[in-house]
């Protein structure tokens, strides 16, 4: 066995070991299946065929960078593939979440305006982020071509709703049947890559089956309009000075008398020396109002550490988006940096439901896109 590494002249970049899909000359299935595993194909759901392998294997290394020593869940419980950069020797995958900060990289590198450096253009984005060579492979293209690397389109959703409406449509099953099922939904689609074991998506299937069931939801979550909807709510307006840090605080401190009663072992991680570091996203982001993640990217930030970020959507004033509801969304958060990898599991929610009025303020943050015009808060700018 031999490792071949990748150098391109960028050795004091970074080194990249390849993947045999990525080596030219040497071709993947053709029907972007595991030969070794026997694994299907995952399909595009706008043409019916199979996506590259190579695309697959890419997704699977941005997830992977985020392990870090810790058994981590995928951030989304939904995440849409809509397509990949085809830049000749290499396929780079792009999300619907990241796809207006890979259009504003595009953009800065072919006007040669200044901006941040490309990979931290992402680094407050739920993961998947794109992997640090991925990037650099993408600006490569722009300052070598002078155009636009070409985006072939592909649709394929990761949804734990769709799967969980799916077995629901199924009828009554016996658990074997269950679980062959949930297998057939795990091996064919962007799960196998998601998730490192089956058995991680299978929790992640019944975490989520539990909240549906006790009638929650997950306040991380937001839907995004579709393109092109109207509406007559009124929209969210834009502080740039709505404070987060103070609500924060007030949080992290609630939070350390709730753990003290119910969680004494780990209260401790709350006290304010030990809090990860907050802050807005730069930029609108689709698919989650907040979340909790470690740093992958960017020199001198401490990469490896936990971090929060906070969707500026909701960096609006307090008559909209209260205090009291964004502290609910922070304890959410903050109850998944006391538990490390443990997604939204039975003590997860045991933890959350001891906020006070949390089912209120659950049911209020789910419900924003009932009260106001979204369309606007994630358009590209």
């Amino acid at each position: 066995m031999a490792h071949i590494v990748d150098l391109r002249d960028r050795w004091s970049a970074d080194v990249d070991v390849l993947s045999p899909v990525e080596l030219p000359g040497i071709e993947p299935d053709a029907d972007g299946s595991d030969g070794d595993r026997g694994l299907p194909p995952v399909l595009d759901e706008i043409s019916g065929e199979a996506i590259p392998a190579d695309v697959l294997y890419r997704i699977a290394k941005a997830y992977e960078q985020l392990t870090g020593g810790i058994p981590c869940m995928p951030t989304l419980s939904s995440t849409e593939l809509v397509g990949f950069y085809e830049l000749g020797y290499l396929n780079v995958p792009v999300f619907a979440h990241s796809q207006d900060r890979w259009q504003r990289v595009i953009d800065a590198e072919l006007s040669a305006e200044p901006y941040l450096r490309p990979v931290e253009m992402f680094d407050d984005l739920p993961i998947p982020q794109p992997v640090v060579s991925d990037v650099k492979a993408v600006v490569e293209f722009c300052r070598s071509e002078r155009v636009a690397p070409p985006l072939v389109k592909v649709r394929s959703v990761l949804s734990l709703n769709r799967i969980i409406a799916e077995l629901r449509d199924a009828g009554p099953l016996s658990e074997d049947e269950r679980l062959k099922l949930l297998r057939e939904a795990y091996e064919s689609s962007l799960a196998r890559m998601a998730y490192a074991s089956f058995w991680l998506f299978y929790d992640a299937v019944n975490q989520e089956s539990a909240r549906q069931s006790d009638l929650l939801g997950n306040p991380e979550n937001v839907d995004h309009p579709a393109p092109g909807s109207t509406s007559t709510l009124p929209l969210l307006a834009r502080r740039s000075d709505r404070d987060l840090l103070e609500p924060f605080r007030r949080t992290a401190h609630r939070g350390r008398q709730i753990l003290r009663d119910a969680a004494p072992e780990v209260a401790d991680l709350l006290q304010p020396a030990l809090l990860p570091p907050i802050s807005w996203t730069r930029h609108p982001i689709s698919g989650a109002w907040a979340f909790w993640n470690v740093q992958l990217q960017g020199k001198g930030k401490g990469k490896g550490r936990p971090i929060i970020e906070v969707n500026c959507a909701l960096q609006a004033p307090k008559t909209q988006i209260s205090d009291e509801l964004l502290e609910y969304l922070l304890w959410h958060e903050l109850v998944h940096h006391v538990l490390p990898g443990r997604g939204h599991d039975g003590e997860f929610r045991r933890l959350e439901c001891l906020w006070p009025d949390f089912a209120r303020l659950d049911h209020e943050l789910d419900a924003l896109e009932e009260r106001f015009d979204m369309s606007k808060a994630f358009a590209h700018k």
